[in-house]
């Protein structure tokens, strides 16, 4: 049942409407069936413009039953009947009070339409730019905390490569991104609201060589290799532990897309460790730091510098919210 349907339902269920003149005999008090799914006056007015069941069903991809069972519903509620019924009849005749029933069914389903719209009005929405590994370690939870805390908030998620992230923000088309790297965009602020370490992980046991894991054993064929970023200093570990390092078995811009190839001995990658940790839940494999002081893998949230008035309260309201939970997810 629409949301917005029920509610005005609600508060007119007890209430009587008058239609004037017709066969009904001067002012005849209709009263409106019980709350009841808008689908069923739909089909109604389908069946007022159609004039047959079989087209009818077919415009509102349901049955045949299922648009007889509405229209018997229907009559029930309001006391009469809507159409004529009989034998071998193939189009559909309105009864009197079914003719004079069109324009309330109209109003009606006119009613739900107003109701939706001030509902949604009545909510904002933000829409977001993120990679895979931002949504997934920081984005999601921090977005059901902070939806919870304003429920007349609506998200809207893509989730794409930094390049894209730095694109859509840069258009206009959305309100906040979140990338793996910074770039010089006149019209965007850059922030970093967080920095993690990378690490191995590998589907396979690695011994250890001097205390850390011995990447000799790493298998350059066998590496899951992910792209949508600049990741200049995995880059950088590549060329000096892989000098003659071959194409990766999988490259890919989706962490998930790739479990299925830690399932099988001998695949490995380079993830930032929050990501790492939030794979090995969905699947068992080994997470190792990597030997050396790298670059960290750093996140920036993306955002135009010309917010319109209107929308500036409901971004500071986004950036602080999301430097608290930062905050308190790195006191954990």
């Amino acid at each position: 049942m629409a949301t917005g349907f029920f509610l005005f339902s609600e508060k007119l269920k007890n209430h009587s409407f008058f239609c004037s003149g017709g066969q009904w005999g001067g002012n005849v008090q209709i009263k409106f069936p019980k709350p009841c799914d808008l689908r069923v006056i739909e089909t109604y007015l389908e069946l007022v413009r159609t004039r047959n069941i079989t087209k009818a069903s077919e415009h509102l991809y349901v049955s045949q039953s299922t648009v007889s069972n509405r229209l018997k519903n229907l009559e029930n509620e309001l006391g009469f009947a809507l159409v004529i019924r009989g034998k071998g009849r193939q189009a559909i005749e309105l009864t009197q009070k079914g003719e004079e029933f069109i324009v309330i069914a109209e109003q009606w389903r006119n009613l739900h339409e107003e109701t939706e719209a001030l509902r949604e009005a009545s909510f904002s929405k933000l829409r977001i730019a993120t990679n895979e590994s931002s949504y997934y370690t920081k984005l999601a939870p921090f977005l059901l905390e902070f939806g919870q805390k304003n429920p007349q908030l609506r998200f809207s998620v893509q989730i794409c490569d930094s390049e894209k992230v730095y694109d859509l923000v840069d258009k206009g088309i959305v309100d906040f991104g979140f990338a793996s790297y910074e770039a010089d965009y006149p019209r965007l602020r850059a922030e970093e609201i967080d920095r993690q370490k990378l690490c191995i992980a590998s589907s396979t046991e690695l011994p250890m060589k001097n205390g850390s894991p011995d990447t000799e054993m790493l298998d350059p064929l066998r590496e899951i290799r992910f792209s949508g970023g600049h990741f200049s200093a995995m880059e950088s570990w590549r060329e000096q532990h892989l000098p003659h390092r071959g194409d990766a078995a999988l490259t890919i811009n989706a962490g998930l897309g790739a479990m299925q190839y830690f399932q099988h001995s001998g695949y490995w990658s380079i993830l930032p460790e929050d990501m790492a940790l939030f794979l090995v839940q969905q699947y068992d494999f080994y997470i190792y730091p990597l030997p050396e002081e790298l670059d960290p893998w750093r996140v920036y949230m993306l955002s135009r510098r010309d917010v319109l008035p209107d929308r500036q309260a409901l971004y500071k309201n986004f950036v602080v919210s999301l430097n608290e939970f930062s905050s308190s997810q790195q006191k954990e």
